[in-house]
Order: structure tokens, then C-alpha cells, then sequence
């Protein structure tokens, strides 16, 4: 990221407190989080098992043990408060939402703006056009919301309302509803 960012050109937004709508979503992730530790023990357990019986230690361990520590990641509110600091102390611009950060980079965006996320619910909001989305070292995924709009051959407005009523990280599908069924409810409707 820093290839593509300077403190001159870029703003850096945290979340802060999760908001009550998705208190769902957080237990859920909260559980991901203990089952990837509970892993990592697990793998741990085996790792020095084989150190103190001299045996070979197999690659897949230090896999499972990296892979597991990624995925069970969570900053504290203290270690958010030092990175922000951290940050701050060499000349970015930190914006630290007082609940979710999509609400204020939302607010913020102005076109030519690029936002770097993991989160695709960004494009559901009108005014945003450009997320980029890292998956792996200096290669991110790029949309751009007038690519979108017509590749699903939708308006603005019908995007919006497929990404409200699709899964996210609010809430589920509609129930008993699918992704593709819920793209024929909106198209079916004329809204501009």
C-alpha cells in the first residue's frame, strides 16, 4: 500500500466501536477468531510434541500456525490507540470513527477518491465509484462502479437496494431467498 499511498494523498479510517446492527456479525467473527486459536493450540501442541520426541517437524504445522494467528487477529482498543498514536506521529491523517468507518469514508469520498478495503459493502453507498480490494501482497481487485452498474446492467439505485437486501454484514438474504433471486426482484423493479 505504501507504493500507492503518502501522508500527503491518503487517509487512513478505523472503525471504532462495532455498532448494535451488527452484533451478529461480531459473534460471529468473534467464534472464527477462537475456532482459528483453538487451531493454532492444537498445531502448537503437535509442533512440540515432535520437537521433544526428535521427530521431523512437517511444513503443514508452520501453515496452520501462520494461517491460524492471521485469521484469529483482533486489535484491542489499547492497540488501536497506539497505532493511531504510532500513525499520527508520522504525519497521517487518522480518522477514528466513533462506530463503523464506511459511515464516515462515505461521507468523505469525493470522485477521483480510491478506497482500499476489504469491505465491498463500500460500493453499495451512491457517491462512492472506486474500492480497491487487497488479496495479496501489491495485488488488489478494482471496482469501479460504473463497470459494475453495467455488467449487472442495474441503475444506481438498484444496486443500492440489491446491496441492502443481499447478504452483508447487517443481515442475511431475504429468508428463503437467494442472491440470484433477489437480482430478479430489484431488475424487476423500475427504479432510476
Amino acid at each position: 500500500l505504501l507504493k500507492f499511498a503518502t501522508t500527503e494523498n491518503a487517509v487512513v479510517y478505523l472503525d471504532g466501536s462495532p455498532c448494535q446492527e451488527k452484533a451478529v456479525t461480531h459473534a460471529s467473527r468473534e467464534k472464527k477468531r477462537q475456532d482459528a486459536l483453538d487451531e493454532v493450540v492444537e498445531a502448537l501442541n503437535k509442533f512440540s510434541g515432535s520437537v521433544e520426541e526428535k521427530r521431523r517437524v512437517r511444513k503443514v504445522l508452520f501453515y496452520k500456525i501462520n494461517r491460524g494467528l492471521k485469521k484469529a487477529f483482533s486489535w484491542t482498543t489499547s492497540e488501536k490507540a497506539s497505532f493511531v498514536a504510532h500513525l499520527r506521529g508520522r504525519g497521517w491523517r487518522v480518522v477514528q470513527s466513533t462506530t463503523e468507518a464506511d459511515l464516515e469514508i462515505a461521507l468523505n469520498y469525493v470522485p477521483g477518491d480510491v478506497v482500499v478495503s476489504t469491505d465491498s459493502d463500500l460500493l453499495i453507498y451512491a457517491n462512492i465509484l472506486t474500492v480497491w480490494r487487497p488479496i495479496s501482497k501489491d495485488r488488489f481487485l478494482v471496482y469501479q462502479t460504473p463497470d459494475i452498474l453495467k455488467s449487472l446492467d442495474m441503475t444506481r439505485s438498484q444496486f443500492t437496494a440489491f446491496g441492502v437486501v443481499s447478504a452483508n454484514d447487517y443481515d442475511k438474504n431475504i429468508h428463503s431467498l437467494g442472491v440470484a433471486t433477489n437480482y430478479d426482484l430489484i431488475k424487476a423493479t423500475n427504479s432510476t
